[in-house]
């Protein structure tokens, strides 16, 4: 199974879904809006793979500005390598962001410290371009079956934006 955590503009993540389905993968997808839901989506997933879609910003996933009194107290309101390092508990992962500017270190060591498997852009990159990352390196990876590394690499490869995208591990 494949779990897609939606936390902002859906296109993305209902075209992903519509493709990954395509492969004949189960796939779930999630549509969060808070900070505490997107942690409790990506802590209590039985999925391997997890893609998180949307937006991010100087190593933080940019969750939608909402109303002051939806938040929890002490709620964070955007993800970032100190809320992550304080609150991630999913292991042995796979996880997959297209938000722009999360594959820096600082957001990546949370998800190595609880052995998973970190991909994200390391600067802006288009919107396109990180759809068709994702299909590729998923394709390459999952029906071709190809490791994750060189399916990585294929799907890296394809143009200037798709080489924003780095693998930790």
């Amino acid at each position: 199974m494949i779990k897609i955590i939606c936390f902002d503009e859906a296109t993305e993540a209902i075209a992903l879904r519509s493709v990954l389905e395509r492969f004949n993968f189960k796939v779930e997808l999630a549509y969060v809006g808070r900070p505490n839901d997107f942690l409790s989506e990506l802590n209590n997933s039985e999925a391997i793979y997890i893609i998180l879609s949307g937006h991010g910003n100087k190593d933080e996933f940019l969750m939608p500005v909402l109303a002051e009194d939806v938040y929890e107290e002490n709620e964070p309101k955007h993800i970032n390598g100190m809320v992550l390092r304080e609150k991630l508990t999913a292991t042995h992962k796979i996880i997959i962001s297209t938000a722009c500017q999360t594959g820096s270190q600082d957001l990546a060591m949370p998800f190595l410290l609880k052995d998973n498997i970190y991909i994200a852009p390391t600067d802006s990159v288009e919107g396109s371009s990180s759809l068709f990352f994702v299909i590729r390196l998923l394709y390459e990876n999952l029906v071709l079956n190809k490791t994750l590394v060189v399916a990585f690499n294929f799907a890296k490869e394809t143009d200037h934006e798709t080489r924003l995208f780095r693998l930790f591990k």
